[in-house]
């Protein structure tokens, strides 16, 4: 075989390779050219998106088949491969190209003059990216490159875009709204969906091992039970009904045990229509999993073979990190008492037996904020939820939960105040939960009675009741111990992934609106006066989640998505420090506007309004200083809240108000209020609430919507002050325009 023995390998990059934007899509220009090229194969007579193609081998089978080739071999054995291209490198007569198949990569080698002529024309006309076909015998070069020496190449399908030779996309954004092409261009992408794939395939395996059946409930319920979240509500035009998609199958898959399914599990997708973060999705996969005639103890047995058989059967190990902690997951997890784990922690005995009186003061000295129709296990409860879950490492079965806060389980044989309930912590995060579950009709209907109160206070952590399912129990539910895994958290320890949207592989992300993001944003601009030579200050808090983007100009200060996180403490840190510095600095006058959903954030999922306030002080001491002027001071707050938790927007802003002495705020919400009144020196301002984009379902800053643009327009001028030269929008009247 003919070769210069100094070109044969195919790892750089395309001669004149086309360079790839963010968004993986080319220039117009070299898109045509790679038009030209598919006309040019197809006045050839060449098909160039052919039916299907027989492929004989693989390229991780080739290198199996062939580990330890010396340079220079021939095996005599022909071969037809398939994949894309990875690369093209032509010198003089000879090419080189890398192939890559699900398998991995193999070089395939090119003697011009030794190829029939209609695979010279495809050659002629190959770009990084293309699928192709291609015969010869495997061989290895004088390198000792295991190869392919074509003699017959096929194009399969021609890449109109460009995918230059180790191109990687690596913005955020673009690689979670174009999974398939963060796919091709990042090979630890494909690992970490690798790693997904075997472990669900494991939990499948290991169940249908131990004598369970996979069912199927419905996803579309008239009432969304079995866990506590804000389900997504739909309608049937056909049934004339309101739906909700399922928050979990709880219900249903005990049903099937009353049915006489002894042994049931259902892996697939739940949804919640609440708040989206490094931990948490709309969309999200859970394996829950019932068993006739067992317990609590029985579920945790479970749950530990199902984790610990599927983090050895995707990586081989049990040793993982999550970020700086070091998880060990081999068998034999601790169980730990939640009542021990609490005195521990406080170094008080409680008990949820206990007068809720005698237990308030304690959470008052703790910090911790409570509601009066809290009872002794919630309060305590909420000591460990605060103080306590975030600092287990793990893994440990935690055990003994309040029955209060446990609607659906047992009372526990030796303590009918706690449930027989537990919860799986690894790296300080639920993983699973599970309990006996409750099979007595009476205490349950009792229980739902006792919900429905709550729900009617205006208790959004309440169960709903569930007719259909008192029902079946009283048909008769024997024992039944069940548990539920979070199976995306399970992916992310395992995986070595820090944000949940990266296991997904298509997550939900609001629709991509390029032209209105930069008009928005031009309009804030012009807002903040003669920007800075620097104008943008961008702050990385959280990988792939915040990015704290600060304008400063002589009339305001932009600061674009502000997240001030009661869980996500280190954005909170930066978002204060950045915009502390940024104020203490700023000399010039007018406003503050704030975009971000970072009011809701700070809310967090109870408006416990004062003590988070606290926590950022820095936030509030940098406002205030701005704020202490004789010159009249504008805060404006872009809020991302689409649903009735606008209202703690209002109640922080008015906190706000109070510390900052801030003469004149503003807050903009994208659905409309019961109310049209705000609190005391607090304009709302609404959006259209039929406008289809007028909610935010990822962590960007609602300036980038079109209902940021319209509250830009809507807003701002209302805050120009005439004659106060140094006014905000001074000047801006074409913003009416």
């Amino acid at each position: 075989m003919a070769d210069d023995g100094t070109h044969d390998d195919a790892t750089a990059a395309e001669p004149g390779a086309d360079e790839t934007t963010s968004a993986g899509h080319g220039s117009d220009a070299q898109r045509a050219e790679r038009l030209a090229k598919i006309q040019a194969l197809t006045d050839a007579g060449i098909d160039v998106h052919p039916y299907r193609f027989d492929r004989t081998a693989t390229a991780g089978e080739l290198h199996g088949r062939y580990p330890a080739l010396e340079a220079d071999s021939h095996t005599g054995e022909s071969v037809r491969v398939a994949g894309r291209l990875a690369s093209v490198r032509a010198q003089g007569f000879l090419s080189f190209a890398t192939l890559h198949d699900e398998s991995g990569d193999i070089q395939l080698f090119f003697e011009r003059d030794r190829l029939v002529p209609e695979a010279a024309t495809v050659l002629d006309n190959l770009d990084v990216g293309d699928w192709v076909g291609a015969e010869g015998e495997v061989v290895t070069t004088r390198r000792g490159e295991l190869s392919v020496d074509v003699t017959q190449l096929w194009i399969l399908t021609k890449s109109l875009y460009p995918l230059g030779a180790h191109q990687a996309v690596t913005d955020p954004d673009v690689r979670a709204r174009h999974r398939e092409l963060d796919l091709v261009t990042n090979p630890a992408t494909k690992k970490v969906f690798d790693t997904r794939i075997a472990i669900v395939a494991s939990f499948r395996q290991q169940l249908q091992d131990e004598g369970f059946v996979e069912v199927e409930t419905p996803i579309l319920q008239a009432q969304a039970g079995g866990a506590i979240a804000r389900p997504f509500a739909t309608h049937s035009n056909a049934l004339d009904i309101d739906l909700s998609l399922r928050i979990a199958p709880e219900l249903y898959l005990k049903r099937l045990v009353v049915g006489g399914y002894e042994k049931v599990f259902e892996l697939g997708r739940d949804f919640r229509n609440e708040g989206i973060d490094t931990r948490h999705s709309p969309e999200f996969t859970a394996m829950e999993a019932y068993m006739a005639l067992a317990d609590v103890h029985d579920g945790m047995d479970l749950t530990e073979r199902l984790i610990t058989t599927a983090a050895m059967a995707a990586t081989g190990r049990y040793d993982f990190h999550q970020g700086d902690l070091a998880i060990d997951l081999a068998p034999g997890w601790p169980r730990r008492q939640l009542l021990d784990l609490i005195e521990e922690a406080i170094g008080q005995r409680l008990h949820p037996s206990m007068d809720p009186a005698e237990i308030r003061p304690v959470l008052d000295r703790l910090g911790i904020e409570w509601e009066e129709d809290w009872g002794g296990g919630r309060l305590i409860f909420e000591i460990y939820d605060k103080l306590v879950q975030a600092t287990l490492v793990g893994p440990m079965f935690v055990v003994g939960y309040p029955t209060e806060i446990s609607p659906l389980a047992r009372r526990s044989p030796d303590d009918p105040t706690l449930a027989d309930r537990f919860e799986l912590l690894i790296g300080g995060r639920e993983l699973a939960n599970g309990y006996s579950e409750l099979n007595d009709a009476v205490e349950q209907r009792q229980r739902f009675e006792h919900e429905a109160e709550l729900v009617a206070r205006g208790d959004v952590e309440a169960h709903p009741a569930d007719m259909e399912f008192l029902s079946a129990l009283e048909l008769g539910l024997p024992p039944t111990g069940g548990i539920g895994i979070g199976v995306d958290r399970l992916i992310m320890l395992v995986a070595g992934v820090a944000a949940i949207r990266d296991v997904i592989l298509f997550p939900i992300l609001r629709p991509e609106k390029g032209a209105r993001r930069h008009s928005t944003r031009a309009t804030l601009e012009a807002a903040a006066g003669e920007l800075a030579p620097t104008p943008v200050a961008t702050h990385h808090l959280v990988p792939d989640l915040v990015e704290l983007q600060i304008a400063r100009g002589d009339r305001a200060v932009i600061v674009s998505d502000l997240h001030l996180s009661a869980t996500m403490t280190d954005a909170a840190a930066g978002c204060t420090k950045a915009l502390s510095e940024v104020l203490s600095s700023w000399e010039g006058g007018g406003a503050v506007i704030i975009a971000g959903d970072g009011f809701e954030l700070l809310a967090g999922e109870d408006p416990q309004i004062g003590p988070i306030l606290e926590t950022h002080a820095e936030f509030c001491t940098a406002l205030s200083a701005w704020a202490d002027d004789d010159e009249t001071r504008h805060l404006v707050v872009l809020s991302g809240n689409h649903d009735g938790r606008i209202a703690w927007d209002i109640d922080v802003v008015r906190a706000i108000v109070e510390k900052t002495g801030a003469t004149d705020v503003a807050v903009a919400c994208d659905l409309l209020l019961q109310t049209d009144e705000g609190p005391e020196k607090v304009r709302v301002v609404h959006g259209n609430q039929d406008d289809p984009y007028n909610s935010f379902i990822d962590a960007r800053s609602p300036i980038d919507t079109p209902f940021g643009h319209h509250v830009v327009q809507q807003l701002l001028p209302q805050l120009a002050v005439a004659d106060q030269p140094g006014g905000v929008l001074h000047g801006l009247r074409w913003l009416d325009d």
